[in-house]
């Protein structure tokens, strides 16, 4: 049974978890690497940000309220400057804040503490399998642009033979 909680559907990924609580770092880093993904810990927003400029990470998990960089500012330095990676927002028992706060801002999901190991597991496994098929759709498009100009550029070589067999034809024509 236990081994189930911990069983991902999904491909490894790299983790930044950002949290002033020593604790909350603590679990989330245990059920991460339990759930075979790399991590790397942050105690706040200004350590989290160096952290994205030394390296890229697929998701980020922050804490919403921390000392100096709270984690409105760091979503957004992350939407400024990591277009890439996915931002799991949380915070502790009822605040102001509100999930659609949260969206607004640029997170993709919410969490409220205290969270259990199975809403943690099932929100990262639902952004990786988002984040899959967003790279699938890209790869997906990217070659559909590759065909799209092959066909033009071959349909602009055939429709340059058709006009010249047609000079052809009309010089055999005018011969005759």
């Amino acid at each position: 049974m236990i081994d189930k909680l911990f069983e991902s559907t999904q491909k490894s990924v790299r983790l930044l978890i950002v949290d002033d609580e020593v604790i909350i770092r603590s679990q989330l880093e245990e059920l991460s690497k339990m759930l075979g993904h790399e991590v790397v810990l942050s105690e706040n927003g200004e350590e989290a940000i160096k952290e994205l400029k030394r390296s890229s990470f697929d998701i980020v998990i922050t804490d919403i309220f921390m000392p100096e960089i709270d984690g409105f500012q760091l979503i957004s330095y992350i939407q400024e400057n990591n277009i890439e990676t996915n931002v799991i927002a949380m915070t502790g028992g009822p605040t102001e804040v509100t999930y659609d706060d949260i969206i607004k801002a640029g997170a993709i999901d919410y969490i409220v503490k205290p969270y259990t190991f199975e809403e943690i597991k099932a929100k990262l496994n639902r952004v990786i399998r988002e984040r899959h098929l967003i790279n699938s759709l890209k790869e997906k498009l990217t070659i559909k642009e590759e065909v799209e100009k092959e066909l033009e550029s071959r349909v602009k070589e055939k429709t340059a033979e058709l006009k010249l067999a047609e000079r052809v034809l009309e010089k055999r024509v005018i011969a005759l």
